[in-house]
């Protein structure tokens, strides 16, 4: 959508305080001139937010996940010397054990390369709905902590090297040119395998060997439910955020004897979810230049959320 810095009827306004404050100083009239066409401009762009006439965008981002976890399911399937020892689930009450003493948790960055686009866009339309595609590499740290005797059990950093998936939409609504709602989905994945992995609980028996691995998957949904407050070129959102983590790792621990050969083999299956489900979001948005916007969104209560970039507008 074509905006005119300001039609006759401004200009006109403009030089009639020119001339009213003509023998003022001339700081002072600078300051006046700034200001009026400042308010002007302001008027014009808010006349439509919802429509942002731009076609698609790309761009860089940054997330960061912090999650404090609690188990719901785990299962243990071994192998001993060739012999099948059978699966062994864990009943609630001693899952609901475990976590009342042990502190899961799980840190996620990622940096990505994101492309969008405006699904729905009418010029004059109050509703406006744009969709993302994030892709990138993400750094997962774990790490498991037992409380009754003050060890980390368990923790692995798998650096920049897991691949990252997200997509993202947007729906607006404007009650007028200043005052709005937005939802917000998102949903996002890392996935990956670690052997660089310290391991305090399983010692490894004399004359054996051990060899260690993870193949591990998070899944991140959210919903943030926002109001917003536009003027000129700046956007604030503040509201409710939703989420859900499901959290599985297939750990798999294999000792060999060094004397007959023989392997003690243990699969120990884990799901996990996040222990709260709801935080408080506040959200910017800066057009700084015509085809730059900057963003930021931050969710925080039990664990935190945030995820901000920066998009190139066509």
């Amino acid at each position: 959508m074509k905006v005119e810095l300001y039609g006759d009827d401004d200009i006109f306004l403009i030089f009639v305080n020119i001339k009213k404050f003509y023998k003022m100083k001339k700081i002072v009239l600078i300051v006046f001139m700034t200001l009026s066409i400042f308010q002007v401009r302001s008027q014009n762009q808010e006349a439509d937010p919802a429509n942002t006439g731009r076609k698609f965008f790309v761009g860089l981002s940054y997330s960061y996940m912090s999650l404090d976890l609690k188990l719901t399911d785990l299962s243990l399937h071994s192998v001993w010397a060739g012999q099948d020892m059978g699966t062994y689930n864990l009943s609630s009450d001693e899952i609901d054990e475990i976590n009342a003493f042990t502190e899961r948790s799980s840190t996620v960055n990622a940096v990505c390369a994101e492309a969008g686009m405006p699904l729905f866009n009418k010029p004059g339309s109050k509703w406006y709905v744009d969709g993302t595609l994030m892709l990138g590499v993400a750094q997962t740290y774990r790490s498991t902590y037992n409380k009754n005797s003050g060890k980390e059990e368990y923790n692995y950093n798998s650096g920049f090297s897991k691949p990252y998936f997200g997509l993202g939409f947007n729906v607006a609504y404007q009650f007028n040119p200043k005052w709005g709602v937005v939802v917000r989905p998102l949903f996002s994945a890392t996935m990956g395998s670690e052997s660089e992995i310290t391991d305090n609980i399983n010692a490894v028996p004399e004359n054996f060997t051990q060899t260690i691995e993870d193949d591990y998957s998070t899944y991140y949904e959210r919903i943030s439910l926002l109001g917003s407050y536009n003027s000129g070129n700046f956007s604030l959102y503040a509201g409710p955020g939703f989420y859900w983590v499901n959290s599985n790792h297939d750990y798999i621990i294999e000792q060999t004897n060094m004397t007959n050969g023989d392997i003690i083999k243990d699969e120990i299956n884990t799901k996990g979810i996040a222990r709260s489900f709801i935080d408080g979001n506040i959200a910017v948005e800066w057009i700084f230049t015509k085809p730059l916007t900057f963003y930021a969104h931050a969710g925080f209560g039990n664990d935190v959320f945030i995820n901000t970039g920066l998009h190139y507008n066509f």
